[in-house]
């Protein structure tokens, strides 16, 4: 890029790193540059158009440059360690690029990164201030304050967001830097990789950087912006239960219940945002912890599951291991259909034969088909028998629109599933058996000596994501089912959410629109806790009952997920059963609780007695039974 750019290696942790080292054409040197690029499993490099912005830029204030790509990119030895390799080797190539310059202990450091490389630098700017050498300066571009591990930063950091980035949604941006008090320049029309808006970047930071005028009027210039844009979000406030003196029940002569529908809280309506485009086939996104349905696209289309297949097949093994019709040290028979089974396997020996144990592991991490056709005759004699099992198990989890004719995803006809279908089997398998689920976040599995990664690639990005499943044939394109359990600040419990993106171009671009879809679920929504386990919530009448009222709540603490900034806008209605006649039971349901943003239904919760009444006595129920007449 630059007639005075040499490539150099150094020695790092974890062995070689590739560098590419820009010198500025005027001496002396003003200071040293340091450029990060962006995350390398979804393709960064040092040549990254982004960080080649930000060296011309620098270059042009006379930086001395230096680009490294990061561990397993071009050059530089070492493999992908989320951010933590990757700060030891950037305070490498610091210190190699100190000892290069004649005066680089004194000279000053600028720290420019783009998307993961800001998560990185962020880390290397706290070693550096630490150790008493703080940085002059950090450039952050396309922040990742989605991943976790993200470090405060100076108040003087340059931060610039595109006002389109559905990578890193500028909403979590904000609310990254609002508690820093850090001005955030949000540059119009701009995605993630800011398209066709490279040059005003540089033309911007040319003018923020200067040692001049423009220094104040830039950097005056981003707290105006910010100022517009660092607003807090309305606070969420919680649905409150509002008997409505005017909603009174209506009974027909001898007390037959009757629905009756009392209003819980006031709203007022607004739509919620858009979810960002996906480029799949079909897609969805649930909210795990409410079962509430975020967004959609298709999610009715029938297609091919390719290896999505397997979440089923591996259901009903925990489900055969949890009856003990199967033991985990088990060692199935490798029939020939198993051992010549075509496309992914883990690789089992007929001559020595795997265990259950061992199977559940292939199927999951390495999806291997021998390990699924294995498994299905172990459980019920035959492939064939297996695939009418999953279809019973199918139809009794209410999977309308799924059918299946083998256990390991190959295509037929009539093996099929959809989004909506994927989805709740997924919720169930993390629902069912929680200790089970905990394999699909494994990153590898080693069996016969063969190692062979997880090709769910979120696992690698996103601390977060702790499974699920990923799939492709030629006709189903490339499939991934994957969950994430993120902290949610202001509730004493995690929030977990789960996608399914069917039929995406690229097994990249799987997992890019994959994660756009939780960055979307958690930016866009907020988990709100409505009422609390066995809280009262009100006193019902009851007729012919020891005692004259019961108090009426629910079993477990009622959450509802709803779009950020409309938490006011939730309104409830309870619809129960009038009158109410003991003998009434603990926990029996009395009614329904249906939680509205607007006139729309998000969720509904049973409504329940929380303590038992028994029946009065023979004076008692004679005498209610004439109020009932007359009431």
């Amino acid at each position: 890029m630059n007639p005075h750019t040499e490539i150099i290696g150094i020695a790092g942790p974890a062995g070689r790193i590739d560098i590419a080292l820009d010198r500025p054409r005027e001496q002396p040197v003003r200071g040293i540059a340091l450029i990060a690029h962006p995350h390398p499993l979804y393709g960064g490099t040092r040549d990254n158009k982004v960080v080649q912005t930000l060296a011309r830029t620098l270059l042009a204030l006379g930086y001395v440059c230096w680009r490294p790509n990061f561990r397993g990119v071009g050059e530089s030895e070492g493999a992908h360690d989320e951010g933590r390799g990757e700060t030891d080797d950037l305070l490498a190539v610091i210190a190699a690029a100190r000892a290069a310059e004649p005066q680089g202990a004194s000279l000053p450091i600028i720290l420019a990164g783009f998307s993961f490389g800001t998560l990185v630098l962020s880390r290397v700017a706290q070693h550096l201030a630490q150790a008493g050498t703080p940085a002059q300066r950090l450039i952050f571009i396309g922040t990742a304050v989605i991943r976790p591990g993200m470090l405060d930063v100076p108040a003087d950091t340059l931060v610039l967001h595109g006002e389109l980035d559905d990578t890193v949604p500028l909403s979590a941006v904000l609310d990254w830097a609002r508690p820093q008090g850090l001005p955030v320049v949000v540059i119009p029309g701009a995605d993630h990789f800011f398209h066709q808006k490279l040059t005003g970047i540089k033309d911007w930071l040319l003018k923020a950087l200067q040692p001049t005028l423009g220094l104040v009027l830039g950097l005056a210039l981003s707290v105006l912006m910010a100022a517009s844009l660092l607003q807090p979000t309305p606070g969420w406030a919680q649905s409150r239960d509002r008997e409505a003196s005017a909603a009174k029940a209506r009974t027909g002569k001898g007390g037959r219940n009757v629905p009756v529908v009392e209003p819980v809280a006031a709203t007022q309506g607004l739509a919620p945002r858009d979810a960002p485009p996906i480029a799949a086939r079909s897609w969805l996104l649930m909210d795990v912890t409410t079962g509430q349905l975020l967004a959609a696209s298709d999610p009715d289309m029938k297609v091919e599951p390719a290896s999505l297949t397997k979440l089923m097949t591996a259901y009903l093994a925990f489900n055969a291991v949890k009856d003990k019709k199967l033991t985990l040290d088990a060692r199935p028979p490798v029939s020939m259909l198993a051992y010549k089974a075509v496309g992914s396997r883990m690789f089992v020996d007929p001559a020595s034969p795997a265990t259950v144990d061992q199977l559940l592991h292939g199927l999951i991490i390495q999806s291997g088909n021998d390990a699924a056709v294995i498994l299905a005759e172990a459980i019920a004699g035959s492939e064939a028998a297996f695939a009418e099992q999953m279809n019973r198990e199918a139809k009794r989890l209410g999977l309308t629109n799924t059918a299946y004719t083998n256990a390991s995803g190959l295509p037929g006809a009539q093996h099929y599933s959809t989004a909506r279908d994927l989805a709740a089997l997924a919720m169930r398998v993390i629902e069912d058996h929680p200790d089970y689920f905990k394999l699909y976040a494994q990153r590898e599995y080693t069996y016969n000596n063969i190692r062979q990664p997880n090709r769910n690639r979120l696992l690698f990005v996103d601390p977060s994501v702790d499974g699920m499943k990923t799939g492709h044939t030629e006709a189903a394109g490339y499939c991934l089912v994957a969950t994430s359990r993120r902290e949610q600040p202001g509730l004493d419990q995690p929030r977990r959410l789960l996608s399914v993106v069917l039929g995406a171009a690229t097994e990249s671009s799987r997992a890019i629109e994959s994660q756009k879809l939780l960055n979307y679920g958690y930016s866009g929504f907020d988990l709100v806790r409505l009422y609390g386990k066995d809280q009262p919530v009100a006193q019902y009448a009851v007729f012919k009952g020891a005692a004259a009222e019961v108090k009426a709540g629910f079993a477990q603490s009622v959450l509802t997920t709803v779009p950020r900034g409309q938490a006011p806008r939730v309104q409830g209605e309870i619809e129960r059963i009038e009158p109410l006649v003991a003998p009434l039971e603990k926990g029996q349901r009395i009614g329904t609780l249906r939680v509205k943003v607007d006139d729309r239904v998000i969720a509904e919760h049973a409504l329940v007695a929380l303590d038992a009444v028994p029946q009065a006595g023979l004076l008692g129920r004679a005498w209610d039974t004439i109020r009932l007449w007359f009431k």
